[in-house]
């Protein structure tokens, strides 16, 4: 499909066209014909035709037909926002992140209340390592909409590529607000507390994300690692054995089996040392308070021996059987 009418040397866009005379060679001069301009209302249906064409040509995987399409369609209205929208896309899936960058930039000039094309331009920014752009534009699509859920899982994954742990595991706890069933949310948070240290609450998540999706092997396999760093063996153990159960190929998941098993051994027997070590220190400390309570005894004054009256006697026996003394 053309993108123009090319009448000699001269290019007419498509919302003109040309009426000339037989028998004339220059169809331009004012004896040889004249151009028109289509009516705007046909102008702007076939610019929704040629949009609707690239659309299904896009869908179809025909990119580099679809390309030639939209361009049709912006020569018939230039200020068509989807169009550059959908050519972006196609641009990016055709790894020209430039051009994607570019059209999407069109697209936000005039209809800057869109949130998913400044979501869809992360994307582009993404895939070029621009991760500060990725999380600028999730924040503008996120002001936009606040129940856009998918740009917070968006610019908690670049938070996370920049070393930023607590601002990414805020967006996945948005996200999981929006979407509490989602397993791979969990998961993502989950990750971003290990990088924190805080392997408790890497093990709540990951509990959540097998919750959610039980094929996961890679959660079981990511909490089996936390386990190992809470110092619990055999839950590690535990953990990639399942990992291993619904994954027999999983060779890390088998080398840190085997790491766990050594250290549970290692922990058991330092376990069993440390409960001998502490009945020798019981023990001798008990032998040594007998040592001293003997010592007490054995060094100790002897009390002083008051014979009793038998009048002192009685009356502590008739005291003792709480009954008044008789005269």
């Amino acid at each position: 499909m053309p993108l123009a009418i090319r009448i000699g040397a001269v290019r007419l866009p498509l919302r003109f066209f040309y009426i000339g005379f037989p028998g004339v060679d220059n169809p331009l001069t004012p004896m040889g014909g004249w151009i028109y301009r289509l009516p705007e209302v046909q102008v702007q249906s076939r610019a929704e035709q040629a949009y609707e064409q690239g659309m299904e040509l896009l869908a179809r995987g025909e990119y580099l037909i679809a390309l030639e399409a939209f361009a049709v369609a912006l020569e018939f209205r230039s200020d068509f926002a989807a169009v550059y929208f959908s050519r972006a896309y196609t641009y990016t899936l055709l790894e020209q992140f430039d051009k994607a960058v570019a059209d999407y930039s069109k697209a936000i000039t005039l209809d800057h209340l869109n949130p998913w094309a400044y979501l869809y331009r992360s994307y582009a920014h993404a895939a070029q390592g621009n991760q500060d752009l990725v999380v600028q534009d999730c924040s503008e699509a996120i002001n936009i909409n606040p129940r856009l859920s998918i740009a917070y899982i968006e610019r908690g994954y670049a938070a996370f590529k920049l070393g930023r742990y607590d601002e990414a595991a805020n967006d996945f706890t948005s996200f999981i607000t929006l979407n509490p069933n989602d397993s791979s949310a969990y998961f993502c948070r989950a990750i971003a507390h290990s990088e924190l240290n805080n392997q408790e609450k890497c093990v709540q998540d990951l509990t959540m994300a097998i919750k959610y999706n039980p094929n996961d092997f890679s959660a079981y396999f990511c909490r089996g690692i936390a386990f190992q760093h809470l110092g619990e063996f055999q839950n590690a153990i535990d953990d990639y054995n399942q990992a291993l159960a619904i994954n027999p190929e999983y060779c890390q998941a088998l080398a840190n089996r085997e790491a766990a098993e050594a250290a549970l051994v290692k922990a058991r027997m330092n376990s069993n040392a440390t409960k001998v070590a502490r009945a020798k220190r019981t023990r001798k400390k008990a032998e040594s308070l007998l040592v001293r309570l003997q010592d007490a005894v054995q060094n100790s004054p002897p009390a002083d021996v008051v014979e009793e009256t038998d009048e002192e006697r009685r009356k502590r026996v008739d005291k003792k059987m709480c009954r008044t003394p008789s005269h």
